[in-house]
């Protein structure tokens, strides 16, 4: 029971402080998890991936859940549903593949991760 009102308080939670930002719920909701799950003590190694997966299965949850409710009223658009839904399955793809050779690789990992060169503009760069 503990555990429910646990995960109930910190769904509430980012769904109130994803609706006061303006912001995505997974923004929110994975560091809310992570550090339950550390509370909880899960293992160490995989807490971010597991805070992760479990944001994006709420909000996979969610998105399906409003596809149906606003294609009941004929709120969407096939077509563009299709072509986004096409985009997203192919960018969750190329990510997939390279956060494994990421994960086997550190140059891989360096290459994605690094600054871009200085003429870009790497002043505003977050990850030095």
């Amino acid at each position: 029971m503990e555990t429910i009102v646990l995960y109930l308080g910190a769904g509430a939670a980012a769904g109130v402080l994803a609706g006061l930002f303006g912001v995505g719920g997974g923004i929110i909701m994975v560091p809310v998890l992570y550090f339950v799950f550390r509370g909880q003590g899960f293992a160490t190694q995989t807490l971010f991936q597991c805070a992760t997966a479990t944001s994006l299965a709420a909000v996979v949850s969610s998105g399906l859940s409003a596809l149906v409710g606003h294609g009941r009223r004929r709120n969407l658009d096939p077509g563009r549903v299709g072509w986004l839904a096409a985009g997203a399955i192919a960018g969750g793809t190329v990510v997939a593949y390279v956060a494994a050779r990421a994960a086997a690789s550190p140059s891989v990992w360096r290459a994605v991760w690094s600054p871009p060169p200085s003429g870009w503009g790497a002043g505003w760069w977050p990850c030095r």
